[in-house]
């Protein structure tokens, strides 16, 4: 998080962290004729979820791009033990791996995706 987040984040936090201030504010707002109460709110809490929508997208990437190293790493690890391979049955084998892996790594948002649904 930038600086400017994380002070939105602590003044927002300090603002709505207790129901009892939080449901004092959305009462103010519903008498506000004016409707000055009711912008303040929704915009703080707008400014809220993007906040923590932000902070996760931002997990997701490291996580995804951690995963993508890790088996760009064992394929062409594997790939080159398969091509140093003294015998065909192993080669054909560490080229199966390789194969395994690949095919994870393509399928792998497809998976968890099926996993969440």
């Amino acid at each position: 998080m930038t600086r400017l987040d994380q002070a939105n984040a602590a003044r927002l936090s300090a603002k709505y962290d207790k129901r009892n201030e939080l449901e004092a504010s959305i009462n103010s707002a519903s008498v506000d004729r004016t409707g000055t109460e009711r912008n303040i709110l929704l915009n703080d809490l707008i400014l809220l979820i993007d906040l923590n929508y932000y902070h996760w997208e931002k997990l997701l990437y490291n996580k995804k791009a951690g995963f993508d190293l890790g088996t760009d790493a064992a394929i062409l690890s594997l790939g080159g033990a398969t091509a140093l391979a003294g015998t065909t049955a192993v080669a054909n084998v560490l080229g199966q791996i390789t194969t395994g892996i690949t095919d994870f790594k393509t399928n792998q948002p497809r998976v968890k995706s099926l996993r969440f649904a």
